[in-house]
């Protein structure tokens, strides 16, 4: 995203009462994932890792479909 990454859209998302109810699910690469600075910053946030898992994707806003 060219204003903002995902983490700081997120920290805005939760940051403004009107949408920080809304379930964020982060989709990002496999390298991505394997960087320790970045992973430290999705401790406890949902993602998921490209290629998609379809199945997985779905059991997961099966989820939070069911929190909200």
């Amino acid at each position: 995203m060219p204003e903002m990454d995902g983490l700081e859209a997120y920290k805005v998302l939760k940051s403004q009462e009107e949408t920080q109810e809304i379930p964020v699910i982060f989709m990002c690469s496999t390298a991505l994932m394997e960087d320790e600075d970045f992973r430290q910053k999705f401790v406890g946030l949902e993602y998921v890792t490209l290629p998609i898992d379809l199945q997985n994707l779905w059991e997961r806003i099966a989820v939070h479909l069911k929190l909200t």
